[in-house]
């Protein structure tokens, strides 16, 4: 999910969002933005020692262009420069340290984002292949789809998924 985020992120602005140079770096940019992992997150990984104390607090690192990057100092939105809300919650639900609270791929299909981006005929497939009920839908989805089935009932035509 991580790397989904990262692909999504980086077709939006063409840059990649944590261009580190290196493991140390990379970590400072994913620290800048969704802060330092928890204490009991960091026992559980073999290689925490190399970036963190035993307090969990990050070693210091400053890279090759004399940067040292700062937890919690950046925000997605404005890294990204993008005002589409639904668009950053899904990144930065994908952006979470712990992989047991991260979104999970079933989840990013019934995530608001994914499911507005469908044009009314797709979504009926995709509503069908995830198992996906109409009062699970957000209203404004929701609505778009009944005037979307309204409309085809109307001009005698059958609702079905289309998609083969």
């Amino acid at each position: 999910m991580w790397s989904f985020a990262c692909i999504l992120a980086e077709l939006y602005t063409g840059y990649p969002l944590f261009p580190g140079e290196n493991e140390q770096e990379q970590i400072g940019y994913f620290m800048e933005v969704i802060g330092v992992p928890e204490i009991d997150l960091l026992r559980t990984g073999g290689r925490a020692h190399l970036f963190f104390d035993r307090t969990g607090d990050p070693k210091p690192y400053t890279n090759s262009r004399g940067k040292t990057r700062m937890p919690d100092t950046k925000r997605l939105d404005k890294i990204l420069g993008c005002t589409d809300k639904k668009f950053v919650d899904l990144l930065l639900r994908c952006f979470v340290w712990d992989p047991e609270l991260r979104i999970t791929p079933q989840e990013v299909c019934r995530h608001e984002w994914i499911l507005e981006g469908l044009a009314p005929n797709i979504l009926i497939h995709h509503m069908n292949l995830h198992q996906i009920e109409d009062e699970e839908l957000p209203p404004n989805i929701l609505f778009n789809l009944k005037r979307y089935k309204e409309e085809r009932i109307r001009n005698g035509e059958n609702i079905v998924d289309e998609t083969p």
